[in-house]
């Protein structure tokens, strides 16, 4: 499961700049958490200057971490709308998501972090427009994995319930996988929330 956007190779020089820079700083917040990088590291990352960033970003590093944020949202949501065109089992679906996510951040040597929750570290509390966006991210992710849930046969109030639980295990174990440099936890989280969905009664 890769968390990182790439540019247009028949994009505009400026519109590759900005693709760059979004690229580059998903990476490093994703990495690192938003506080913990700097503007001129992101700038120097992205062999790009101060200029073309207030160009694409007017807002400077608030505007370039609520770009990322969509960007990861509507990353994290394609699986979702693929697995209701293909048909997907929800059991079947979150045994790759998970398997997906451990994949990729094995591939990452455990660099990254959880999704938007490296975002969320600092920012809900010191910049407003970043809450609104992550508070945006998390209620479209959190409705995809709630009606991915009803689809398959849960009560929409369980379904809800089940949808949080799941994020919750799957940020939950990212963090202890890197802690532990090993992908064991996201495969136990697995495991756990496919039993509890077999008995709530959903097939594969």
């Amino acid at each position: 499961m890769t968390h990182s956007p790439s540019s247009s190779a028949h994009g505009t020089p400026t519109a590759e700049t900005g693709a760059r820079l979004l690229r580059v700083a998903v990476t490093l917040f994703q990495q690192r958490g938003y506080h913990a990088v700097g503007l001129a590291q992101i700038l120097a990352e992205a062999k790009a200057s101060k200029g073309s960033l207030y160009h694409h970003f007017p807002g400077g590093k608030v505007d370039l971490g609520i770009a990322a944020i969509d960007w990861l949202a509507d990353s994290i949501l394609r699986p979702f709308r693929r697995a209701k065109e293909d048909n997907l089992s929800a059991r079947v679906f979150l045994a790759r998501l998970f398997n997906g996510t451990a994949s990729w951040l094995a591939a990452e040597d455990f660099s990254q972090g959880a999704m938007l929750a490296m975002l969320a570290q600092g920012a809900v509390t010191a910049e407003p427009e970043l809450t609104d966006a992550l508070d945006r991210a998390y209620t479209r992710i959190t409705m995809a994995m709630a009606d991915l849930l009803r689809d398959a046969g849960l009560p929409s109030l369980r379904a809800d319930e089940m949808a949080s639980l799941i994020l919750a295990a799957l940020e939950g174990s990212v963090t202890l996988a890197r802690a532990h440099q090993s992908t064991m936890p996201l495969q136990r989280s697995s495991k756990a929330i496919d039993r509890i969905l077999a008995g709530e009664g959903l097939e594969i």
